[in-house]
């Protein structure tokens, strides 16, 4: 299917996470890098510890105009509310190259109420609304995962943006 958000909730039990602090946090980042070294791939992954939208902005300026750069595989999940993931989204979407892959996290969550501003489903619907036509949905339910139609477009020079501020 091309477009068309049609991820309705299909009755997958959420993942409760508990809030297990900073030792929680370095166990999954411990058990992250074990998967990725599992892999053989780990020369293709490069780990930014950083607050995405600083991260994803640094991202950005280091493939503005090296149209070889870019990214085959996105993995949205991190704060759970709608405006974040939006952003995430859409700027992970504009360096992603025609045929990535993109996968929401935490679609069914069910720690806030769905509609809120604090529910992942909104950023993840208005998403899929705004780039209508230019995705295949491969799956959809706890997490959706969508295939991308279309080819990069950064949309941003970061080069005149720098300049006007000076």
């Amino acid at each position: 299917m091309v477009g068309k958000n049609d991820c309705g909730q299909t009755g997958h039990p959420a993942k409760p996470r508990e809030e297990d602090g900073r030792g929680g946090r370095r166990a999954r980042f411990k058990t992250f890098q074990g998967n990725i070294a599992s892999t053989g791939l780990g020369d293709r992954v490069r780990v930014l510890r950083e607050f995405s939208m600083p991260a994803l902005v640094q991202l950005m300026k280091e493939m503005e105009g090296q149209s070889a750069l870019g990214f085959d595989f996105v993995y949205i999940d991190g704060s759970h509310r709608a405006d974040d993931v939006l952003m995430d989204a859409e700027m992970a979407w504009r360096m992603a190259k025609n045929g990535a892959l993109l996968v929401f996290d935490d679609y069914e969550w069910n720690q806030a109420r769905e509609g809120t501003i604090s529910h992942p489903k909104g950023g993840i619907d208005a998403f899929l609304t705004v780039h209508d036509g230019e995705y295949a949905v491969i799956s959809c339910g706890y997490q959706v995962m969508i295939k991308k139609l279309v080819g990069q477009r950064l949309g941003l020079s970061f080069a005149s943006a720098d300049s006007q501020l000076s």
